[in-house]
């Protein structure tokens, strides 16, 4: 009903799958339907966040269903969730109301497309990628919810596959010109791995081989955020603040991986941003 938030999609055929196929840079409710979907006996994927997954691996060590309904778990590489007020920033930029939008897509009709905004009355405004995440010209900036700041898992570890986007490489960066579109798909689990070969087997996919280097390359802002995810966790501790337990995310290791000047430039500087009350978030109208 209101085309800059997010609902849940239950697909299923094929075509309600490539229909609900889009990229959503902001607040989705996405396990709505995962506890009405089980009481149905009903087996399913889930498609969502690394966050999303690791609440249905919690959720299956106390409900025995999951392991038996929830066939595969998919996720992507996350750069962070947005909040609602970056949508709202786009559409005020054109100078649109927001009842005034029929149709708001952060990427699509291209890859990776342009963030586009319809009115009802026949109006289109775009941007490209680099324009809406990446100019600086612009009166909004890529503000994550401070939640997606202490992330230990943006890569989707307690996934069956991980699919992030296959950006194109240049001098060894990547960038976001428009092309044919690729992804890229990371097995986590023996499950993972046999429905990768399975679609590779039926022609829905086809494979090329890819290294850890050149992943690291393409995705190299994931390496040093979960480095850094364990000590801003320890930063709010130190603050007296409420924080999240995570567990098998190999946080010492990760600490001596980043270093102990770069730990501690990390906690310093996560606890002065929480003291200044980066860990609140305030109310959104």
């Amino acid at each position: 009903e209101n085309p800059l938030l997010t609902e849940a999609h239950v697909s299923r055929t094929k075509e309600e799958v490539s229909a609900g196929a889009q990229s959503r840079y902001g607040p989705a409710p996405v396990l709505r339907h995962i506890y009405k979907l089980l009481d149905a006996g009903e087996c399913f994927a889930v498609i969502a966040k690394p966050c999303d997954i690791t609440a249905i691996r919690n959720l299956a060590a106390v409900d025995a269903r999951v392991e038996k309904q929830i066939l595969y778990c998919l996720s992507i590489f996350c750069g962070g969730v947005p909040n609602y007020r970056t949508a709202q920033k786009i559409v005020a930029y054109h100078g649109v109301q927001q009842e005034e939008v029929a149709v708001f897509r952060f990427r699509g009709n291209g890859w990776p497309g342009p963030t586009r905004v319809e009115t009802h009355g026949g109006s289109r405004f775009d941007l490209s990628y680099d324009q809406t995440w990446y100019g600086e010209d612009y009166p909004w900036k890529y503000d994550i919810q401070f939640r997606c700041k202490i992330c230990p898992d943006a890569i989707g570890e307690q996934s069956d596959v991980a699919c992030p986007d296959g950006w194109k490489m240049r001098n060894g960066h990547p960038i976001h010109e428009e092309a044919s579109g690729e992804n890229l798909f990371v097995a986590r689990t023996r499950r993972g791995q046999t429905l990768i070969e399975e679609a590779q087997a039926d022609g829905a996919i086809v494979l090329e081989p890819m290294t850890i280097t050149e992943l690291d390359r393409m995705h190299r802002d994931h390496y040093p955020r979960k480095l850094g995810a364990n000590v801003r966790v320890m930063a709010l501790r130190s603050l007296g603040q409420l924080a999240p337990d995570y567990y098998n995310f190999r946080r010492w290791k990760s600490i001596l991986k980043s270093g102990f000047l770069n730990s501690l430039r990390t906690f310093l500087g996560a606890r002065k941003r929480i003291k200044n009350g980066a860990n609140k978030e305030t109310p959104i109208n």
